[in-house]
């Protein structure tokens, strides 16, 4: 394990040495830089680097240049309508405008190896709410990894925070100081305290479904690689979830017509069958899971931070964790999910009979609970306030 940290390290460091020479380029004072995904080459135009970028055009046309990072398989004409340049992820242009962009967005604490200069601004908007995966210093503590989350803080100038048990948790496992935390909650979550009526219209229409039909998507997160974890390496869980059980009791409880929908965890989508059961629709390739959760009536979950995201919205998640005690001993959970509002299920039939006493009532109280023992910071407004911190900053140095 020390060995694989101290190989990463070292990459990390050359990494560093070799881009040093691009900070002899100038920082273009409006250049902002937005990046879904720092780790797999596979960044899309999603997320929170989406939302912030989104509210830039709407609300400061002509003041900035965007720019934004897109994996080599992703389709660059998506921004012909928009005002901002797209660069291919990893390309020597990339690098450049890294390098020369005044604000650096990212969803990710990967940026060890870039060298930033003190007046760039570095901005980490994380890819998860709520505090539910072990993650950082406390899934290991060798020598090297320290050595990388302390280059990692001092190189992060704010990080977005969803709660204050979140922040607790990043201060210890990435070193992340407290008086670098926005505490704003998350820029893709703004879009859950908006009339979203359209946004279901429009999945709907996309996937086929009769507008009277409700929807149950099944959202479930990829399971750590067995080998190595340094490798970034994930896989599938055990999904063995009966689809005709749960509709039928459903129709049961709700005395409505339900479709299910699929939504894999990108970095494991590709893993999966591609031949599914006929009343399952798979949404793994739709671009925009929170616009999917905007036109979901339940979701399921198991321990992807999705959850954080959905319970804004204050309809039902359900939680099918048929390998929970196997997950607590090796990946790890912050929280117990017996402490989650959400009702929890490790086989079929525990599921359905959740379904079968779910009281929406007691579960908004739960909710309730829940977001003040957290300290809830999501309230909707987490672009307008980073986006005027952003304007702000770049009107003084232009004074």
């Amino acid at each position: 394990m020390i060995f694989f940290a101290f190989i990463r390290y070292s990459l990390k460091i050359g990494m560093l040495m070799l881009l040093f020479p691009l900070r002899i380029f100038p920082i273009k004072k409006n250049r902002i830089l937005l990046l879904e995904n720092i780790l797999n080459f596979d960044a899309q135009y999603n997320s929170n680097t989406k939302y912030i970028s989104e509210y830039l055009l709407k609300n400061y046309p002509n003041v900035f240049e965007i720019i934004y990072p897109l994996g080599k398989e992703r389709d660059f004409s998506i921004f012909k309508e928009k005002d901002i340049t797209p660069v291919k992820l990893g390309s020597l242009k990339y690098y450049y405008y890294v390098m020369t962009s005044k604000f650096f967005i990212t969803t990710s604490g990967a940026i060890a190896y870039i060298p930033f200069r003190k007046k760039q601004i570095v901005i980490n908007t994380w890819h998860g709410g709520g505090a539910y995966k072990k993650m950082g210093l406390d899934t290991t503590n060798n020598f090297f990894y320290r050595l990388d989350c302390k280059l990692t803080a001092k190189k992060t100038s704010y990080f977005l925070s969803s709660n204050k048990y979140f922040s607790d948790i990043v201060n210890r496992s990435l070193l992340i100081s407290y008086d670098k935390f926005l505490n704003i909650g998350l820029p893709r979550n703004d879009i859950f305290f908006t009339d979203y009526s359209d946004i279901i219209k429009k999945v709907k229409n996309h996937y086929k479904i009769d507008e009277n039909k409700k929807i149950i998507m099944y959202a479930p997160t990829y399971r750590p690689f067995k080998g190595n974890p340094f490798f970034l390496k994930h896989e599938l869980g055990p999904y063995e979830i009966d689809v005709d059980l749960i509709l039928k009791e459903l129709e049961k409880k709700f005395k409505d017509e339900w479709v299910f929908g699929l939504r894999l965890h990108p970095s494991i989508a590709e893993l999966f069958p591609k031949t599914l059961d006929a009343k399952i629709i798979n949404m793994s390739d739709y671009d925009d899971i929170q616009e999917l959760m905007c036109a979901s009536d339940i979701l399921i979950n198991d321990y992807s931070s999705t959850m954080w995201d959905y319970v804004q919205t204050k309809k039902p998640c359900f939680i099918f964790a048929k390998d929970l005690d196997e997950y607590e001993n090796s990946t790890g959970l912050y929280t117990q999910p017996s402490s989650w509002p959400f009702p929890l299920a490790r086989n079929n039939q525990e599921f359905v009979e959740n379904i079968r006493i779910f009281d929406n009532e007691k579960y908004l109280k739960d909710v309730e609970y829940y977001f003040n023992w957290m300290e809830n910071y999501e309230t909707g407004m987490a672009c307008k306030q980073l986006c005027e911190m952003i304007y702000n900053i770049w009107k003084e140095e232009n004074k």
